[in-house]
C-alpha cells in the first residue's frame, strides 16, 4: 500500500513538472513540434497542455477557438466500408461514397494490406447479404448517426434503458461465466441501481473497442454490435493479427486529412491566418471560426462522402475550472 502511495505521489510530481514544462515552452517561445511515426500526429506544446488551461492561450491579444469534429473516429471509419478505399473493385460495395483511399494516407500500408483485405472484404459483403432481411437498414443508421454527430449519444440512450440494463448484467454475467468455467446459473444477485451512463463514459469505451482486444467487452461494445454488426464485424477483421490496427489506421486518415488537407488549404487560401491543430481540432483567432468550419466540411465531405458535425469550443478564462469547482472571477475574488 505504501508503495502504491509513493507512486502516486510520483506520478503527481511528474504531472505537474510536465504541466509547468508546457507552460514555459508556450512563455519563452521554445515549441519544439514533432509529429510521431507511427500515426502521424503532429505534436506541440499546445497539444500536451491539459485541455483547461488552454482557456489561458491568446494569439497577439487575440481569442482563440478550436472547431472539432464531432465522433470523429466513428466519423473516420465509415470510409473503412467503402472497397475503394482498401484499393479494390468487386462488383458489390457497402458503401460508394468518399474518394479518399488507404494509398492516399499510406502507400507503405495500402501495399501491405490489399491482398488480406480483398478476402476480409468479401467476407463482409457476404455476411451483410445473410443480414439484409433482417435488419436492411443498419448502414444508414449508422452513417446517419454519425453524420448527426449523435452516435455516442444513441447508444447511451440505449444503455439508460432500464429494460435493457438489467439484460445487458445478465448477459455480461453469463459470458463471465462461460469463460471461466462456472456453472451458468449462479446465487440469486441483489438489485443494483443502474447508473446513468453519459456520452464522455460510452467515448472512452469507444477508444478501448477500437483499440482493445477482440475478447475485451464491455456495455459499448455490446450495444454497438448489436445495432450495427457489419461496422463491428470489420473493425474486429481488423484487428485480428494487431489490436492496434484499426486505431492506427483512423488516427493516420485524420492526420492525413487534418494536416495536408485542410491545413493546407487554410495556408493556400489565408496565409496570414493564424491555425493550431489538436488532432482533430483546428484552432484559430476569433472571427475566423466559421471560415475555418466551412473548410473541414468541405474537405472531408469530399473525402469521406457525408459531411461531419463540427462544434465550436471558445477559449477564455471565463471558462476556467479549479479543483474545487469555483470558476476564474470566483478564485480571482477569493485571492484578493
Amino acid at each position: 500500500m505504501f508503495a502504491d502511495m509513493q507512486s502516486h505521489r510520483k506520478d503527481m510530481y511528474q504531472q505537474y513538472n510536465n504541466a509547468r514544462y508546457n507552460i514555459m515552452t508556450l512563455h519563452t517561445g521554445d515549441y519544439v513540434p514533432n509529429i510521431d511515426k507511427t500515426v502521424y500526429r503532429f505534436h506541440s506544446p499546445i497539444t500536451h497542455l491539459k485541455s483547461n488551461l488552454r482557456n489561458c492561450l491568446t494569439y497577439d491579444n487575440q481569442n482563440l477557438v478550436a472547431v472539432d469534429i464531432k465522433n470523429c473516429q466513428p466519423y473516420f471509419s465509415v470510409i473503412l466500408l467503402n472497397i475503394k478505399f482498401w484499393g479494390l473493385n468487386f462488383s458489390d460495395n457497402l458503401y460508394d461514397k468518399g474518394t479518399l483511399t488507404l494509398k492516399d494516407v499510406n502507400p507503405a500500408l495500402y501495399k501491405a494490406m490489399k491482398i488480406e483485405m480483398s478476402q476480409v472484404m468479401h467476407n463482409l459483403l457476404e455476411e451483410y447479404q445473410l443480414q439484409l432481411e433482417k435488419d436492411p437498414d443498419q448502414l444508414d443508421l449508422y452513417i446517419n448517426c454519425i453524420q448527426s454527430g449523435v452516435l455516442y449519444q444513441e447508444i447511451a440512450n440505449v444503455l439508460n434503458r432500464p429494460d435493457l440494463a438489467e439484460r445487458i448484467r445478465n448477459h455480461n454475467a453469463k459470458q463471465y461465466r462461460i469463460k471461466n468455467g462456472l456453472p451458468l446459473e449462479g446465487k440469486a444477485k441483489r438489485k443494483i441501481k443502474p447508473k446513468i451512463i453519459d456520452v464522455k463514459k460510452v467515448k472512452g469505451d469507444f477508444l478501448v473497442m477500437f483499440n482493445g482486444d477482440n475478447r475485451y467487452h464491455n456495455n459499448t461494445k455490446l450495444v454497438f454490435e448489436t445495432l450495427w454488426p457489419t461496422p463491428g464485424s470489420l473493425f474486429a477483421s481488423l484487428k485480428r493479427k494487431n489490436n492496434g490496427s484499426l486505431g492506427t489506421i483512423l488516427m493516420q486518415i485524420e492526420s492525413h486529412l487534418v494536416l495536408k488537407v485542410i491545413c493546407k488549404r487554410i495556408a493556400t487560401e489565408e496565409p496570414n491566418l493564424p491555425i493550431f491543430t489538436i488532432h482533430d481540432s483546428i484552432v484559430t483567432t476569433v472571427g475566423y471560426e466559421k471560415y475555418v468550419e466551412q473548410v473541414i466540411v468541405e474537405e472531408l465531405e469530399k473525402a469521406i462522402g457525408i459531411p461531419p458535425t463540427c462544434k465550436c469550443e471558445y477559449w477564455h478564462p471565463d471558462n476556467l475550472e479549479f479543483f474545487d469547482g469555483a470558476s476564474y472571477w470566483e478564485y480571482l475574488e477569493a485571492c484578493a
